[in-house]
């Protein structure tokens, strides 16, 4: 078809010979395109079936991939819904973690500071315990010093007791002697008077006869005896002896008439002395026996209380028992003060009493 036919022929002949050459020619073309059609068709109907399951198989590949893609998109969706809300959440919890961490680094400077002060207070804690352990040892000290002092006292306020009941023995026999001592004055005065008169009747002289003349009195032969039964009152062991042997030397002669009033004037000054000593040791343990709170309030002074009556037995009765409950709240103190210092928790009572006892 692509030749180009002749525009004019030789003859009419020539002219049908070509085209009857030309038809089969084309002809033979015709069956062998159809052939090649039929067989076009063929395949192709095949490849259609082919490319039918095949488009039918990627239909449905595609369908399960649109709907996997789908499923993946939510996915993708949930996921990226989940990622914003951890988001959020980590964005939260990291600002709440970072105000938490500022919070805990401010309670970390503020317990550091509060530990260094309760450093500081337990080293003062420490010094004040061992300040007021020495306090304590200080006061249990005194405290048995105290204790010693007031046996020592008792002790001598039995001797006082003692002695007043002497001496209130000394007077009633004073008051006998000078009765007896008048008697033999009256008596000594009559002989003297008959032995005289009998001595000038007789011409004898007074200084014969062996009784000793009476002596005026405030002359210095008095003076000469009191001297002389002082020192028989000084070498004497006890009251009731010198008594005896006072009333012995008033029956012998009179010489030894100043010897009791002396021993009396003796034992008076010793329980003076006693009585003082006394009141000055009150004054000073009477703190520590008083109970805890009197020591800051204040506690009247012993004064009146050291004035003891002249009568012994009533005064020996009355000062007993408060003693023995003196001793008693002082021993409860003391068991009290060994018990909070073995715990370790003194208190600010006792910690203040041994200033103010001190003081």
């Amino acid at each position: 078809m692509g030749d180009e036919h002749p525009s004019s022929f030789a003859s009419k002949d020539a002219e049908i010979a070509y085209w009857k050459e030309q038809y089969e020619g084309m002809r033979e073309r015709a069956q062998t395109i159809e052939i090649d059609l039929l067989e076009f068709q063929e395949q192709s109907a095949e490849l259609e079936k082919e490319l039918e399951g095949e488009v039918e198989r990627l239909e449905k590949s595609c369908h399960e991939l649109k709907s996997r893609n789908q499923r993946y998109i939510m996915e993708a969706e949930e996921w990226k819904m989940k990622y914003y809300d951890s988001k959020k959440e980590m964005n939260e919890s990291l600002s709440s973690m970072t105000r938490e961490l500022d919070f805990v680094k401010s309670q970390q400077e503020k317990y550091k500071s509060r530990t260094r002060e309760l450093e500081q207070d337990n080293d003062d804690l420490e010094r004040f315990e061992r300040a007021a352990r020495s306090s304590l040892r200080d006061m249990e000290s005194r405290y048995s010093r105290a204790l010693e002092r007031t046996a020592a006292l008792e002790a001598e306020l039995e001797e006082k007791n003692q002695l007043m009941i002497d001496v209130q023995r000394l007077k009633d026999e004073l008051k006998e002697l000078n009765l007896e001592l008048n008697l033999l004055r009256s008596r000594q005065h009559k002989a003297n008077a008959a032995q005289s008169t009998g001595s000038a009747a007789n011409g004898v002289p007074t200084s014969a006869v062996g009784l000793p003349p009476t002596p005026p009195p405030g002359s210095s032969s008095s003076t000469t005896s009191q001297n002389a039964s002082n020192n028989e009152v000084s070498a004497l062991p006890h009251p009731t002896a010198a008594a005896g042997l006072a009333r012995s030397n008033v029956i012998a002669g009179g010489d030894g008439i100043d010897n009791p009033v002396r021993m009396v004037q003796n034992i008076m000054g010793r329980v003076k002395n006693l009585e003082t000593r006394l009141a000055s040791c009150r004054n000073m343990v009477s703190p520590l026996l008083a109970p805890p709170g009197s020591v800051r309030s204040g506690i009247p002074t012993p004064s009146a209380k050291t004035s003891l009556p002249m009568n012994p037995p009533s005064a020996a009765s009355a000062m007993s028992p408060l003693t023995r409950m003196r001793m008693a709240r002082a021993r409860s103190m003391r068991a009290e003060i060994t018990r909070r210092a073995n715990t370790g928790l003194p208190s600010s009572s006792m910690l203040s009493r041994p200033g103010a006892t001190g003081g």
